[in-house]
């Protein structure tokens, strides 16, 4: 994979949730905003869904990195500072905008954690969970079931939407490596 580096907005350090290691080869569906305000790529992409998969660690928010974007999957860089965590149930060419809904109140959606829990924990970022019906939790928070095997398979987590990032569950061929 080839980065290249661009400048950022001071004000737009949105991507730093991607600086994670634990996210690396991870499936994580992601927004485009902020490129109108710098003109990256004239704006035209602005508020495009898409996905990135991460197969190395970047080094800053202005790395640019390859995405994946729209029903066609166009194949464009972008700085990480202009990916944020797709948070609805939206897909170009599936699931329209008028249509979508909040992943977190969207039981069986499959998400990447990418922040702490609301206990602060940060011990389950990187792992692919379900959400799952949990009554009573005060709006914007959800629970979460670890869906990978091993130790921490079936642990359930309760989060804040903005500690979670859909990932949707069709296997994609990325850099000749199969992700799931």
């Amino acid at each position: 994979m080839t980065w290249f580096s661009a400048s950022c907005p001071d004000s737009t350090r949105a991507g730093e949730w991607l600086l994670d290691p634990r996210l690396l080869n991870k499936r994580l569906d992601i927004r485009i905003q902020g490129t109108k305000a710098t003109l990256w790529h004239n704006g035209r992409y602005e508020n495009e869904g898409g996905f990135v998969v991460l197969t190395k660690p970047p080094s800053n928010v202005d790395v640019s990195v390859s995405v994946k974007l729209g029903f066609a999957q166009s194949r464009l860089f972008f700085p990480l500072c202009f990916l944020h965590p797709e948070v609805t149930t939206e897909r170009s060419g599936f699931v329209l905008p008028e249509a979508r809904r909040p992943v977190i109140s969207t039981v069986g959606q499959r998400v990447v954690i990418i922040g702490a829990d609301l206990e602060g924990k940060a011990d389950l970022i990187g792992n692919y969970a379900l959400i799952i019906h949990y009554p009573q939790l005060a709006p914007g928070h959800t629970c979460v079931q670890i869906m990978i095997q091993g130790p921490l398979w079936g642990r359930y987590g309760f989060f804040d939407e903005k500690s979670l990032c859909r990932s949707h569950f069709e296997p994609i061929e990325w850099m000749g490596k199969t992700i799931e």
